[in-house]
C-alpha cells in the first residue's frame, strides 16, 4: 500500500499499522520481524539514513505501531525520502507499506 507520510524535521513520527489478509480478517503478526527503513530513494539498495522502531501493540496480534524519533528527523537534510516496511511472517517477507517521506 502506497502511503506518503509528513513528519516535520525534528518532531516524532508515529503511525500505527493492523495488518489483514486477503479476506479482510486480523492477521497473528506477533512472531513476525520487521524492517522499516528509510532510504535517499526506491532504488537506493544500499545503507539507509534512518530506521523506524516497530513495536507489537500490547493485546493486538494483529497490531504494530511504527514510530521514528525527532532526534532522528532532525538530522534529516533533504526535502524528500522514501520509506518501506517489511514483514517476514513464517518465512514468506512482504511489503506491508511504502512512499516518500517528506
Amino acid at each position: 500500500m502506497h502511503v506518503d507520510l509528513a513528519i516535520y524535521k525534528g518532531d516524532t513520527g508515529k503511525f500505527r499499522l493492523t495488518v489483514h489478509d486477503d479476506a479482510d480478517a486480523p492477521v497473528n503478526v506477533s512472531s513476525a520481524t520487521w524492517d522499516a527503513d528509510i532510504r535517499v530513494n526506491a532504488a537506493d539498495a544500499g545503507t539507509p539514513v534512518a530506521s523506524f522502531t516497530v513495536t507489537p501493540v500490547g493485546g493486538d496480534t494483529s497490531s504494530v505501531d511504527v514510530s521514528i524519533t525527532g532526534t532522528i528527523t532532525a538530522a534529516f537534510t533533504l526535502p524528500s525520502y522514501f520509506y518501506d516496511l517489511q514483514m517476514t511472517l513464517a518465512g514468506v517477507v512482504s511489503t506491508l507499506i511504502y512512499g516518500s517521506v517528506i
